[in-house]
Parts: structure tokens; C-alpha cells; sequence
């Protein structure tokens, strides 16, 4: 029996609306969701459906993993606003990582250039913009703060290679290669530098079949195949098999985007279980969600759902962790508070005084601990 299962939902934020697409691969056995930005797949997550026996019981974990991720990108925006506010640098910062992880480039940009814009000198976010601009798309504005990075690590190989991939996107050939080169010139092992020109080369086949400043494409596709063996011996976890299959692909011309498909999955051939670690708000002053704490509730309610059908999944206890850090720090507080308001009642009442006074003097320790627990 055909086990059929499509979730859809949609996210509104401020003036746009996000659209979230889940479907159930019976061959994987896992969910895979995607989240949309104006019909563009800005990020997606796969999760393992440990209990299959039944149909019903499918669709149940599946609806959970949607209802999880749903719930953290909700989180995520609805704290963008609060974190902004604050002008806490760390947490603007740290903001911008997780966009540039969701696939938020353009919410990443505006991020890093923000955490520059209030802390100055103090903030060096190039390779963070560079990361985001490349991702994003704006080859030229990444070139930019590409070489501008560079100029100040000229020793990170990364940087080398994702300047690689931005001249390569822009068609500028002969600079790609140089840092291509460059890259492995600083790290002899760096194996993403080799499978990356690899990949490219392939690629080029299709999108660039005749250009001045490459080889043929059969020199191209034997090219290729020279550098992915280069990565294989370099990096073990690298699926060989799939490399094989997309390299019988490519002597085929009709069948080098498939061999692209298996390339890709080359690099990661199962399904992650990593759940979206929503761990954004901790950086911004433990507390300040909603005031009925209603979205840190569902997050919890969620997640708890969900390790009902999957204990093992580690990720997902640490997530649970850190939001039941976040509940005893928002309830500590709304506890601290109750005790002000009786001595502001009050302020003869010798008992909630000592009890305030308790509560500030340990508060401070506890958030020092739970900062650096959550940092």
C-alpha cells in the first residue's frame, strides 16, 4: 500500500507569508520539509520516521516534525523584532547566524550589517555577509566583501574556495580557478576545494557547453573525475557509490543532470535527524517572549510530542533542555516580580522582603549560569 503524505501551512511574518511543504518518502522512511519564500526553497530539513508500522502512525510523526519546524521559524521571526530592539549586540549577531542557516540571506545581511552599523570596529562580520551574499545570490556584493576578507585572512582556505564559487558563478573562469588552486595550496586536504571544482566542472557541461575559457566538455568531465577521486581519498565519508553512478552519468549528455543529483547526495546520502535547535532567544536576555509565555509553551508541548515517539534523538533533547532553561528563567522572573509587587504593597512585609532580596541575589548567579550553559 502507497503511503501518501503532503502537509501544507502557512507563516505569516509582518508583510510576507512563508509557505511550509511536507511529504513522506516511503524508499527514505523519513519527512522531508521545505520552507518557501515567494515560491523559492529557501531551506530544508530531513527527519527519520522511526515508527512505520502503520499508516496512521506515519502521518502522526510526520505532522509532528511539520508542527516542530513550523513553530521555530515563528520563533525565529518573532524574536527578530525584540533582538533588534535591544541594540544587544551579541544577540544581533548571533541572529544573523541563524538566518544565515534557515536560508534568510536577505534577514542575515540585514543582521551583520547592523551588529556593524552599532558596534563599529568591535564587529568584524565579513565573512558572515560574504557568506550570505554568496547564498543569496549577489555574486558581485559577495566578491566584495569576499576580497575584503581575504585581505584580513588571507590563510582561511574557505574563503579562498567560496571566492572560487562566486568568480565561477559569474563566469569568470580563469579567477575561479586561481582560487580553487589557492585553496588547496593552503590546505593540501581540503577536500571541498576538489569535489566543489568537480561538481562545477560537471555542471558547466550544461550551462556553459562552449565558452572561450573552458575545455571541452569531455576534457571537463575527465577533469572532473581526476579531483572527486582526489576528494574521496580525503574524505572517507563520502558515498562512492553515488560518485560512481553520477560518473557512468556523464557519459551520457542526456544524463548529466541526474549525475548532478547524485553528486550532491554524495556528499550526505541520508536524511538528518538535526531539529531545528531554536536556540536564538537564549542569547537575547532569557525572558522576553510573549508575556503568557505561549509560544515557549507550544515549543515545548511540541517537542515533547515529538520525543514521545523518538527518545533518541539527542538534538532534540537538548532542545528540550535549553526551552526548559528558558521556562525556569521566564518563571524565576515572573516569581521575583509577584515578591516586588507584595513589598510595593506593602513595605512593612518583612517576609516578602527577605524573599526578594533572596531571589535578587541569586537571579544574578542564575543568569550567570544559565548564559553559560546556553552560550
Amino acid at each position: 500500500m502507497t503511503i501518501d503524505i503532503g502537509l501544507n501551512s502557512d507563516i505569516h511574518i509582518a508583510d510576507r507569508k512563508l509557505h511550509l511543504q511536507t511529504s513522506y518518502s516511503e524508499e527514505k522512511q523519513s519527512a522531508s520539509v521545505a520552507i518557501f519564500d515567494s515560491g523559492v526553497m529557501v531551506n530544508k530539513k530531513e527527519f527519520l520516521v522511526k515508527d512505520s508500522s502503520s499508516s496512521s502512525q506515519i502521518e502522526k510523526e510526520v505532522t509532528q516534525f511539520h508542527e516542530l519546524v513550523k513553530t521555530d521559524v515563528e520563533l525565529l521571526f518573532h524574536m527578530a523584532a525584540k533582538v533588534d530592539d535591544s541594540k544587544h549586540l551579541p544577540s544581533i549577531t548571533h541572529l544573523g547566524h541563524l538566518f544565515l542557516e534557515r536560508g534568510f540571506y536577505k534577514e542575515a545581511i540585514e543582521q551583520f550589517e547592523f551588529a556593524k552599523q552599532i558596534g563599529g570596529d568591535e564587529v568584524n562580520s565579513d565573512i558572515e555577509l560574504s557568506k550570505a551574499y554568496f547564498y543569496g545570490e549577489d555574486y558581485s556584493a559577495a566578491e566584495k566583501q569576499l576580497s575584503s576578507a581575504i585581505e584580513k585572512y588571507p590563510e582561511y582556505p574557505d574563503l579562498h574556495l567560496l571566492l572560487a564559487k562566486t568568480f565561477w558563478n559569474q563566469q569568470k573562469f580563469v579567477e575561479a580557478r586561481n582560487y580553487f588552486e589557492q585553496a588547496t595550496v593552503i590546505n593540501e586536504g581540503y577536500w571541498d576545494a576538489y569535489y566543489s571544482l568537480a561538481y562545477l566542472l560537471v555542471q558547466s557541461t550544461i550551462d556553459h557547453p562552449l565558452h572561450p575559457d573552458l575545455a571541452t566538455p569531455i576534457e571537463r568531465i575527465k577533469e572532473a573525475e581526476e579531483n572527486f577521486k582526489k576528494a574521496i581519498r580525503l574524505n572517507s565519508e563520502l558515498n562512492v557509490e553515488l560518485v560512481d553512478a553520477g560518473l557512468e552519468k556523464c557519459t551520457e549528455p542526456k544524463s548529466v543532470q541526474d549525475a548532478l543529483i547524485d553528486f550532491e547526495h554524495a556528499r550526505n546520502a541520508e536524511p538528518q535527524g538535526q531539529l531545528f535547535d531554536s536556540e536564538f532567544y537564549l542569547k537575547f536576555m532569557f525572558g522576553q517572549l510573549d508575556d503568557s509565555c505561549q509560544t515557549l509553551d507550544y515549543y515545548i508541548h511540541t517537542i515533547e510530542n515529538v520525543l514521545v515517539q523518538n527518545p533518541n534523538y539527542a538534538d532534540l533533547r537538548h532542545s528540550l533542555g535549553v526551552a526548559y532553561l528558558l521556562k525556569g528563567w521566564q518563571c524565576f522572573g515572573k516569581a521575583t516580580g509577584e515578591f516586588e509587587k507584595a513589598v510595593d504593597i506593602n513595605p512593612l512585609y518583612e517576609k516578602a522582603k527577605k524573599k526578594l532580596r533572596l531571589m535578587q541575589n541569586d537571579g544574578r548567579g542564575l543568569l550567570i549560569l544559565l548564559r553559560a550553559i546556553l552560550s
